[in-house]
């Protein structure tokens, strides 16, 4: 029976991965192949600092999950190449 939901709602809330074509400038980043293929759909260029981000809102349930998740993942790589330059600035 969780099978039957799971599917059901995984069809009306997830979004379709072969439909998503990315930013140009997003598959310039060193980073972008490393992405999980369900997680890119919720980057883009934010105009206003024109930089890669994570997008805010999400259109479901679905979404914000997989946002929160984008985001834990950014906030990760840009932790990890933080501490990589403070370490060689140190060496």
């Amino acid at each position: 029976m969780v099978g039957v939901r799971y599917a059901a709602w995984a069809a009306a809330n997830k979004p379709e991965l072969n439909s998503f074509v990315p930013d140009p400038r997003l598959m310039k980043w060193a980073r972008w192949e490393s992405v999980p293929r369900e997680l890119q759909p919720f980057f883009h260029i934010d105009p206003t600092i024109n930089t890669r981000t994570v997008i805010r809102h999400g259109r479901n349930a679905y979404e914000e999950v997989m946002i929160r998740k984008a985001v834990r993942r950014n906030n990760q790589q840009l932790m990890d190449g933080l501490l990589a330059a403070l370490s060689e600035k140190e060496g």
